[in-house]
């Protein structure tokens, strides 16, 4: 575990998936990043790269060949070197000759300490001599409530730039992409927090702007995640149980199709990186 500090905030991330595990206030003697609990989540903020949750059985194929990946992809479960410099860590995998992935690239992960938070930046390279297709996205949970006193229920979802029309994404039987929608409805911008919302996974927006806070009108503490480019975000939480915490996650893509097998030139979704090319995606974390 690294840890990195400044005047207001420390945070610490893992080599293991570059996981950052803790963001901790030293003003207020606050933890705003969910720890992990064995009886919930043990997780606290994997990356999702170069694939994003399930396949049907974890399998997919490119150019006829057919290749394994686990859930999340490979970065989640991959050992990262980690540099320390004075307002960052950043955090690197090679990935090169994979049995699970057809190109070679490296994914530098950079937590950038500021004033007011911190910054989440991952420069994907393409080292293949050819066109590169993946994904990306960010899944940091944080505690909810963030204040004693509060309870879950007294938080809510802002999202104050959402569009007119905003729609849920679907899931299939095996939590998979059905490659359905239905319009989902906000009351003045913000989605109220209950246990029973994460009952069937996660809450999956389009066109929920790129900005979401968490936010309670009886507290003063809130956190907000600004997800510019990214076109999905989801939310959630252990399914079926009082989990005290709500992840943020900023999607790049949906999961594999349900019924059938993912095919990678087919997924329209996906990114398409040029071969040597460089693609940059953040997020920007604000604690108040």
């Amino acid at each position: 575990m690294i840890v990195l500090e400044n005047e207001k905030y420390l945070i610490e991330v893992d080599e293991m998936g570059a996981e950052l595990s803790r963001i901790y206030s030293k003003e207020k003697d606050l933890e705003y990043m969910w720890l992990g609990d064995e009886k919930y989540w043990l997780k606290h903020s994997p990356v999702l790269f170069p694939f994003i949750g399930r396949m049907m059985d974890q399998k997919y194929l490119y150019k006829g060949k057919s290749y394994g990946m686990s859930r999340h992809g490979f970065a989640p479960i991959s050992v990262f070197s980690i540099q320390k410099l004075s307002d960052r860590l950043v955090c690197t995998l090679n990935a090169v000759d994979r049995d699970d992935f057809p190109f070679d690239c490296t994914l530098e992960v950079s937590y950038i300490l500021r004033c007011d938070g911190l910054d989440m930046v991952a420069k994907v390279i393409n080292r293949s001599e050819e066109e590169m297709i993946y994904t990306y996205g960010g899944h940091p949970g944080f505690n909810v409530p963030l204040e004693k006193g509060l309870l879950f229920e007294d938080y809510y979802l802002y999202f104050p730039e959402a569009g007119k029309k905003l729609y849920r994404k679907l899931f299939g039987p095996n939590f998979l992409d059905s490659e359905t929608k239905e319009e989902f409805f906000l009351k003045d911008g913000r989605l109220d927090l209950s246990h029973d919302l994460f009952d069937n996974d996660a809450v999956v927006l389009e066109n929920s702007g790129s900005l979401v806070e968490i936010k309670s009108d009886k507290g003063e503490r809130a956190v907000s995640v600004c997800y510019k480019g990214f076109p999905y975000c989801g939310f959630w939480h252990a399914m079926k149980k009082d989990a005290p915490y709500v992840c943020v996650e900023p999607w790049m893509s949906m999961p594999g199709p349900e019924g059938r097998t993912l095919v990678l030139e087919d997924k329209k979704d996906f990114i398409h990186l040029e071969a040597g090319g460089t693609n940059v995606h953040v997020l920007e974390i604000r604690l108040k």
